[in-house]
């Protein structure tokens, strides 16, 4: 509420204890800082803080912010030295600096007992806190206090939320996002005016080994988007000067002029260079955060490490197989090397990031890739195909493929445009780069809501056509139906239903033998008009190999599949839930209360599936067949 200016403002005089290190840190807690000081005298708090975080440069343009007071409690290891508030007589010393300002109130933003202690040192009245532990709450003025956040994500920016939201400081959680001087912004553009748009900020940096990716795969990385014509920022501290003279160096000499090195900047300028870039990619630090705080999206390389899911702008980068932890002391291997540069420029393209929207041009050469199909299920290395081909169909990619003899067909003999045959020795040789999909039925249902596009085989081998042709015309101009039903009585019933409609059903569930390079599997599905089926395997091929036909699955929802991955759906920004439904534009589904389909389900789902059909005209081998 507005304070009249004639009188006195009733409000406290409030001081914030913000806890933890990190840059990243420090933004997580800038909207909450904002509405506390709504709430406070002058419409101002005193922030205390780790010099790490580096508060009082980047909260400058904040005019919440009064005063900053340095909490050196912890140095970074890298410092070699003692804080000045490190131990008992280290918290006395904070608290003599802050006793003659005579706050009103603390709000603490910490886990630990010995800053309410350290409240209480000063003589501030007003204490408020999380009170996790019952001695902090006797230390605290009042509650309500909150309980610790134990879910997959980091826990720093959920448990400042939560109590935020409990003492009425907000009405529902805020993104982050930061304002910088307009003068910082300013004089930074004169010293990045030189490189090409798109920029890309890349954050060298990290804390922890297990955090850092790598100069080799920043170097690819960036020489990528330097073939697309896009300009990037090397940023780091001093301790990563070395790092980035490692990768400009790996960068082919014509493409260096458009990579700035920057190592060297204080944090505000790095901040300002974030504020003027188009997007950022780095390693899991304080960079990184600050990107999507200044509204750029922000490409976190983050393997199997809690998710960051505070804020949409992160597009996080997981491990090819996330095990997301689901317990904050729970720490699986980080696994940061999985991800191969194939798959973040695959995630940038798959985001339309700037310089890859549908518009814009493929590079002249584009980074060899490889795509791995060795020990996946069939399903799987059907929809890991059709994604492929989509991601062809969009940039002009080609891949390299690793395919073993099985029910698939030969995917580089059906899709020469967009696969080449390899031998496991050429990946051991060096030069390619595997393109792990991710969460494959998370990630690939996504891909294809967003551009359903798809198309069969350019070609099929002569053996199958020739069938194909003897297969149609046995069946003198009635359509085929390829039923694939797991469960006999309802099979037998699709079998009956469609023969009682003049068209040919054939059984393909118990009717046919044989794999991928079997004529008389890939004859039926060529001559073949539509299909009966579920969420197997065979169903995803027919989906790859005939996607223009018509296709009737019946399967039951997979409430378990979609509750297990929600956390990671969410934190990945994804809009759609797990699925495994065949990736085909003409897909028919029918959601079924059990496993097996009911009867009444299976007649519905035929009911309202056959007029499609009917009007569908029996198809000519010579248009699914073209040959070179």
């Amino acid at each position: 509420m507005p304070i009249s200016s004639g009188s006195p403002d009733p409000r406290p005089s409030t001081v914030v204890l913000h806890q933890f290190a990190g840059i990243g840190d420090l933004v997580w807690h800038v909207p909450y800082l904002r509405a506390i000081a709504a709430q406070s005298r002058g419409g101002q708090i005193a922030l205390i803080a780790s010099p790490s975080t580096f508060a009082r440069e980047l909260l400058s343009g904040e005019s919440c912010i009064s005063q900053v007071f340095d909490f050196d409690r912890r140095p970074r290891r890298a410092e070699r030295r003692q804080g000045r508030h490190t131990g008992p007589l280290g918290m006395l010393r904070m608290a003599r600096e802050l006793k003659p300002h005579r706050f009103d109130r603390i709000v603490i933003f910490s886990d630990h007992v010995n800053r309410a202690i350290l409240a209480l040192m000063a003589g501030i009245p007003e204490r408020i806190g999380f009170g996790f532990h019952w001695i902090e709450r006797r230390l605290l003025s009042h509650g309500p206090y909150i309980r610790p956040y134990r879910g997959p994500s980091v826990p720093v920016h959920k448990n400042a939320t939560t109590l935020a939201l409990a003492h009425g400081f907000v009405t529902e959680p805020v993104v982050p996002k930061l304002q910088l001087p307009a003068d910082a912004i300013a004089q930074q553009a004169e010293t990045l005016a030189a490189l090409p748009r798109p920029l890309y900020t890349f954050a060298i940096g990290s804390s922890e080994p297990h955090k850092q990716w790598g100069s080799a795969r920043f170097a690819a990385l960036a020489t990528a988007l330097a073939q697309r014509g896009c300009g990037v920022v090397l940023l780091g501290g001093p301790p990563e000067a070395g790092l980035a003279q490692d990768i400009v160096a790996s960068i082919p000499a014509p493409l260096r002029g458009q990579v700035l090195a920057a190592t060297g900047n204080t944090v505000l300028q790095s901040a300002a260079t974030l504020a003027l870039s188009d997007a950022n990619i780095g390693n899991d630090t304080g960079i990184t955060n600050l990107a999507a705080a200044l509204d750029r999206p922000s490409f976190v390389l983050l393997g199997n490490r809690p998710l960051l899911d505070h804020d949409p702008l992160m597009r996080m980068l997981l491990a090819p197989e996330p095990d997301i932890p689901s317990r904050r002391h729970t720490r699986p291997p980080v696994r940061l090397l999985d991800i191969s540069v194939a798959d973040v420029l695959a995630r940038l393209e798959q985001d339309n990031a700037p310089g890859f929207e549908a518009t814009a041009p493929s590079p002249p050469r584009p980074l060899p890739t490889v795509l791995d199909l060795r020990g996946r299920d069939l399903a799987e290395q059907c929809a890991l195909a059709w994604w492929a081909q989509q991601r062809h169909r969009r940039t002009g990619q080609r891949f390299g493929l690793l395919q073993s003899k099985g029910p698939l067909p030969d995917l580089a003999a059906c899709f020469p445009d967009t696969f080449a045959p390899l031998h496991p020795s050429d990946l051991d040789a060096g030069g390619w780069s595997v393109w792990h999909p991710g969460p494959v039925w998370l990630t690939a249902t996504n891909a294809f809501a967003q551009h359903p596009q798809t198309a069969g085989p350019p070609q099929w081998p002569e053996a199958v056509h020739q069938q194909a042709v003897a297969l149609r015309a046995a069946a003198e101009g009635r359509a085929r139906v390829l039923v694939h039903l797991a469960d006999a009585a309802c099979r037998q019933a699709a079998l009956s239903t469609l023969q009682a409609k003049g068209m040919v059903a054939v059984d393909v569930w118990s009717g046919l033998t044989g794999d991928g390079d079997s004529p008389s599997l890939l004859g039926e599905m060529l001559a073949g008009d539509a299909w009966v089926g579920g969420c197997d395997g065979l169903d995803h091929l027919w989906a790859l190999m005939r996607p223009r036909a018509p296709q009737l699955a019946l399967s039951q929802r997979p409430k378990r599949e979609q509750a297990s991955w929600a956390t990671v759906q969410r934190g990945l920004g994804l809009p759609q839930p797990w699925s495994r439904w065949p990736l085909n534009p003409n897909l028919s589904q029918v959601e079924t209360a059990a496993e097996r389909p009911s009867d009444a389900e299976l007649a519905a789902g035929l009911a309202q599936w056959l007029p499609l059909l009917t009007n569908t005209a029996p198809s000519t081998v010579s248009a699914h067949a073209a040959r070179p």
